[in-house]
Formats: structure tokens, C-alpha cells, sequence
């Protein structure tokens, strides 16, 4: 179900390391962008913030073996991921 060769990918990218702000299946990340006041006018004051995902860390079958990663509530509920 989980191409085996992504997570593999992940893991020489980050130096062995897979980026836990990252669902293994779709890869939703986190994103940026600005916080509007209440008052939601052109005058209002803009922060920034970041959004993050949903992530859960479950067991999942990987390629016939069990791993644990990383992966969205989304995915999750889409059935996409084969529980172990």
C-alpha cells in the first residue's frame, strides 16, 4: 500500500531522519501565512503564524513488513493507510 521507495527517499533527503511534520502518504506539510485581526480590515494588523497537520503516529503495513510513521488524520480516515 505505502511505496516503500518514498519513505526510503525521505530518509537519504533528511540524512536518515524522516521530517515528522509530514504525512508519508500525501506529504501535507505545514504552511505559512499571516494571522488577520478580529476586525479583518485593510488596516489590520498581520502576524505570522504556521498551520501544521493532523499527524498521527501509527503502525502500518509497509511493503508486507509493520513500520511506524507518520501520517495525516485525513488519510487516515480515507482508508488510505493498512493498519497493523
Amino acid at each position: 500500500m505505502i511505496n516503500l521507495l518514498l519513505v526510503n527517499l525521505l530518509r537519504k533527503n533528511l540524512g536518515g531522519a524522516i521530517l515528522m511534520a509530514k504525512c508519508a502518504i500525501c506529504e501535507k506539510a505545514a504552511t505559512h501565512g499571516n494571522k488577520l485581526s478580529i476586525t479583518r480590515s485593510h488596516i489590520s494588523k498581520r502576524s505570522p503564524r504556521t498551520w501544521k497537520p493532523n499527524l498521527r503516529s501509527v503502525k502500518a503495513i509497509v511493503d508486507g513488513e509493520t513500520k511506524r510513521i507518520y501520517v495525516c488524520a485525513k488519510c487516515l480516515k480515507d482508508g488510505k493507510v493498512k493498519r497493523a
